[in-house]
């Protein structure tokens, strides 16, 4: 016999199982397991937590999904299709001879691996379907005859049933008939199912004829529904003569279910409705539906139903993040954190999951139940294994495995690896990528040895293990050691990865297997945790073993197929709790049914919710004249989610919906239910659109804070930034806030120098940040090397340079220097690196012609890179007063070319134009400032040596040893004093430029701030007067200038 239990609500439902469970265990004994169908995981546990509050204990109670279910009743060595053993049949049939031809043309060509993958997943996504929902196709097809058009996919689906059924597996079109041979247990309950496809209800039909079934169905109204007016009748006429607009517009799944178990039980049914009242505007929209009615008046002004609009998804979950906040201030207690519940959209899950984590962290630390805010082991595991796919059949380039190696399962296996000491072995052996020389073949990198993780390894190993200058012949170690313990853990990956590229594997279950291995290798320790994360990836990574039952062909599938199949998997891993008391977070499925004191529902903008149904051309039920009444496409389920969402609230809900582009600010039209909705309130209400709280495009906005403001925000970042744009709003600041004075000692470049005295706001920034200097010409540098570096190749040069003019090779020089950058990976391979090298020898050539005879020397000060070469001396150290304390200053780094009376500076680019001349001339004197504070001569004649060799000279006056140290202390002194700084650029002062005036009213006229204190920028600030603009520029500049060039 066959049972039917409605309720509107789903607490009532468990009442009555719980009666329908209490009764069984009485009567069976309490040994006796107790069989509950249920839909879900979250169902799930709602009904079991719900059986032992009502009950005392949860015992016993056999709790499955259906189609586990009926696996589990099936004779022995009989099981349904799944979709894995369909794609698989699937495959192995595209593999072989008299293909039909439609399916041949598709598979030729490039990528036939994947395309033919593809096909056979959304293949026996349909098989599946159609032996579920049109089972007399099945038959006809069985018979050789054609059915819906099928065509191929008929012929096509004939063969896969007739191989799966000789290696027992049941077509879910044969449920039916094998009722009688299942195992079904005997008074099995049903509970929140809210639809079943045909082949399943005429199973249930034919087990109700012996066996005892009790279906527990959730029912939005009271009466029997099969006949209400459909979605039509309202879109049509607006009202239908009876019934009422929600269950017309949404109601349609639900409908047809009850219908049919309604012919199935023959009208026998039980009933446990619940009527919710009026006493709240959501309580009346409920009540309405049960008794299936008009809508009926509803006076007051209560809070229990609002639509939430806000400019975004970020913007959505901080609202709602607000509004929860709202929500428990306003139940003084009697709410919890865990009678909420969040919906968000499938489409966008983890988008909104995202924000809402973001925004609950801000908002006080809202708790999530099914978010924790820390990822599991499992989680975890999931994404290192994604790492490792993504290098297996790789070139293996040094992000990547830089990335796997830093990842949380990685460090576990290797908790002594320290990261950076892999990134410097890298650095200083020039690996790039590619495991070794077989990843470069057929290209101009064959053979070169270089780049490639095999000649780092070998090289960094040799330095590890030979004592200095015993390096084998024509083997180049790296210039400084490298950690032998990241070495070890890299020799080990890679060469995994190497022998991963050996075996020509093909089946499914052997991939699986081989990739194991390296996850039982690489990632996670033997603690409990991770031993359990990888036995939990073992098992679901297994199921891909369903591709080739036993005693059936395996498809062949090479790896980039496999390695879809098994992301596929581990996207599925998740180890997120179940439980908690905190604010549950799911996208609609999974909680449909469940109810919450409060919910909220997201996302419910045009195209988000419902999702539009996509036609698939391989799916025959869509063609002209197959449709039929019980199929339903994705946007009818989402509407009747959302009936059901509105029913499982009890005091409050608050539908949003991303009202707006959140960078533009473009209106986005909201949903089609919610249109629906706002029609039923408003006749309801008469005053629908003061149900609709519409929030600004920021967060910081005046409207949130201003006194008796309507709407709120407690986000305590939004009233910073809110409070931020108030103060910066202001006319004016009468006294600047103190700053953050520099902690000594201080280091200072000679570059930083120069770029403050150039630009003060720039300057000071990279003295501040110790931003690294990119030096003169910044050239990006690509992984792969294929451009040169500016930074080393000048340096290389320059090198050269002095090498040459002090009579040595500057050819040898060169090759020395440009070997050591290869090693290192500073310069392309190859023939883009010849041409470099060739342009580097012209340029040093041309320069050795051009610039005096003699000997050359660069001058470093203090520590850092620099060449054998350099004639070294100490830094140039200052003691200067900030605050009153003294604090020491050092000045280091390497000057130009000094040669005699010559300053010599050298350009790799090109000419240089008048302001580029004026501004290296000014390097040049700065140079020439710390030579003569050294105590050293001060050269007069400055020289620039462009690309071509023509020299660009400047004579100037050489100053003493005590002026330029004077000098020196007061820019160090200026640049430590934490006073404001105005950005004024040298360009304004040198070669002829505008007056101060008009760049003070430039940056007035453009809004833009020129005062910058450090840790920040002023604006509405008064700007200095034309005399005060050039003090400045004269304390900077003046003594320079001063210098002016010499008689």
């Amino acid at each position: 016999m066959l049972e039917l239990i409605f309720s509107n609500r789903a607490e009532a439902l468990i009442e009555a199982l719980a009666a329908r469970v209490a009764a069984r265990q009485a009567g069976n004994g309490f040994w006796t397991p107790v069989p509950i169908i249920v839909p879900n995981p979250l169902v799930k546990r709602f009904v079991r937590e719900g059986l032992a509050a009502r009950n005392g204990a949860a015992a016993n109670l056999h709790f499955a999904f259906l189609e586990q279910a009926l696996n589990d009743a099936l004779p022995e060595g009989r099981r349904l299709w799944t979709p894995e053993a369909v794609a698989g049949r699937l495959l192995v049939a595209f593999e072989g001879e008299g293909l039909d031809g439609a399916i041949a043309r598709y598979l030729q060509g490039e990528g036939r691996g994947r395309k033919a993958l593809q096909l056979a997943q959304r293949l026996a996504s349909r098989f599946l379907d159609y032996a579920l929902h049109r089972p007399d196709w099945v038959r006809l097809w069985r018979q050789g005859k054609d059915a819906g058009e099928a065509g191929w996919q008929g012929r096509l689906f004939k063969a896969v049933d007739a191989e799966l059924s000789s290696a027992g597996f049941l077509c879910p079109t044969d449920l039916p008939d094998e009722a009688a041979n299942l195992r079904w247990p005997e008074g099995a309950l049903f509970v929140s199912l809210n639809t079943l496809a045909p082949a399943y209800l005429e199973l249930m039909r034919r087990l109700g004829e012996r066996a005892d079934l009790a279906f527990f169905v959730l029912n939005p109204c009271e009466g029997y529904w099969g006949d209400h007016p459909s979605r039509k009748a309202f879109l049509d006429h607006g009202v239908a003569p009876e019934g009422h607009p929600a269950l017309g517009l949404w109601g349609r799944p639900g409908r047809d279910f009850v219908a049919r178990l309604y012919d199935l039980a023959e009208g026998q049914d039980e009933c446990h409705y619940d009527r919710p009242g009026r006493a709240t505007l959501l309580s009346a929209l409920q009540d309405d539906m049960l008794a299936m009615r008009e809508p009926l008046h509803f006076e007051g002004g209560d809070r229990s139903l609002r639509i939430l609009a806000a400019p975004g998804a970020r913007r959505e979950a901080e609202v709602v993040a607000t509004e929860i906040w709202n929500l428990l201030e306003a139940s003084q207690g009697a709410l919890t954190f865990a009678d909420i519940a969040i919906v968000v959209p499938a489409s966008e899950s983890e988008t909104y999951l995202g924000h809402l984590r973001a925004a609950f962290e801000d908002a006080g630390r809202l708790p999530l139940a099914f978010e924790s805010g820390t990822r599991g082991t499992q989680s975890l595991l999931a994404e290192a294994c994604g790492l490792l796919l993504d290098l297996l059949g790789s070139e293996a380039t040094r992000a990547a495995v830089l990335r796997f190696l830093r990842h949380p399962a990685s460090v576990a296996r290797r908790p002594d690896l320290d990261a950076d000491a892999a990134l410097a072995l890298c650095e200083r052996t020039g690996i790039v990528r590619g495991l070794d020389t077989a990843d470069f073949e057929g290209t101009y990198l064959f053979g070169l040895d270089r780049l490639h993780w095999a000649q780092g390894l070998d090289r960094a190993a040799l330095a590890a293990f030979l004592p200095d200058g015993l390096a084998p012949q024509g083997r180049d170690l790296p210039a400084a050691t490298v950690d032998r313990d990241a070495a070890l853990a890299l020799d080990a990956l890679i060469e995994d990865l190497r022998v991963w590229r050996g075996p020509a594997l093909r089946d499914p279950k052997a991939w699986v297997e081989a990739f194991l291995r390296l996850v039982d290798r690489h990632l996670g320790d033997d603690g409990e945790a991770w031993v359990r994360a990888r036995r939990a990836a073992r098992e679901r990574l297994m199921e891909l073993a369903r591709y080739a039952p036993e005693g059936l062909p395996a498809p062949d599938l090479a790896f980039p197929e496999a390695r879809a199949l098994m992301r596929a998997k581990l996207a599925q891993m998740d180890d997120r709790p179940e439980g908690g008391g905190g604010i549950r977070v799911s996208t609609a499925m999974p909680m449909r049914a469940v109810p919450y004191r409060a919910v909220f529902v997201m996302g419910l903008a045009e195209g988000l919710f419902p999702a539009t149904d996509r036609v698939d051309a391989l799916d025959l039920r869509q063609k002209e004249g197959n449709r039929r009444g019980g199929d339903l496409g994705r946007a009818e389920q989402d509407r009747y989610l959302f009936l059901e969402q509105i029913l499982s609230a009890r005091d409050a809900l608050r539908l949003s919906y991303p009202s707006a582009d959140p960078v533009t600010g473009d209106e986005r039209p909201r949903s089609s239910v919610l249109e629906d909705l706002l029609e039923i309130l408003q006749a309801m209400t008469g005053d629908a659109a003061s149900l609709v709280e519409t929030h600004p495009l920021r967060r910081f906005d005046a409207t949130y804070f201003t006194e008796g403001a309507t709407l709120r925000s407690l986000s305590p970042g939004a009233a910073r930034e809110a409070q931020a744009l108030s103060a910066g709003a202001a006319p004016c600041i009468e006294r600047l806030p103190e700053a953050m004075p520099f902690m000594g000692p201080l280091r200072i470049t000679l570059s930083q120098l120069h770029a403050w005295l150039m630009e003060p706001a720039e300057g000071f920034a990279k003295i501040r940040l110790g931003m690294r200097d990119e030096g003169e010409d910044e050239a990006a540098r690509d992984a792969e090397g294929l451009t040169v570096e500016d930074l080393h190749a000048s340096s290389v040069e320059r090198d050269a340079l002095v090498a040459a003019l002090n009579g040595g090779d500057p050819l040898q020089a060169l090759d020395h220097g440009w070997r050591a950058l290869e090693l290192e990976a500073r310069v392309p391979l190859g023939p883009p690196g010849e041409a470099a090298k060739r342009a580097s020898r012209a340029r040093i050539n041309a320069w050795r012609e051009h610039l005096p005879s003699g000997t050359y020397h660069i001058h470093r000060f203090g520590t850092g890179a620099g060449s054998g070469q350099d004639v070294v001396h100490p830094p140039l150290c200052f003691e200067v007063e900030v605050e009153g304390r003294p604090m020491t200053v050092e000045l280091e780094g390497r000057t130009r070319l000094v040669h005699a009376d010559h300053l010599v500076e050298v350009v790799r680019k090109g000419e240089p134009d008048a302001g580029r001349k004026l501004e290296r001339h000014l390097r040049l004197r700065v140079d020439q400032l710390a030579l003569a504070a050294m105590g050293l001569q001060a050269p007069r004649h400055l020289f620039l040596a462009d690309a071509k060799g023509k020299l660009h000279e400047r004579i100037v006056a050489s100053p003493d040893s005590d002026s330029a140290r004077a000098q020196l202390h007061a820019w160090i002194a200026a640049i430590v004093s934490g006073g404001p700084i105005h950005r004024l650029p040298a360009a304004y002062a040198l070669d002829r430029g505008p007056e101060p005036s008009r760049w003070i009213e430039g940056q007035d006229r453009r809004r833009e701030p020129w005062t910058v204190l450090p840790g920040s920028v002023l604006r509405g600030l008064p700007a200095p007067d034309r005399d005060t603009a050039m003090r400045e520029l004269a304390f900077r500049l003046g003594p320079l200038l001063e210098m002016g060039d010499a008689p």
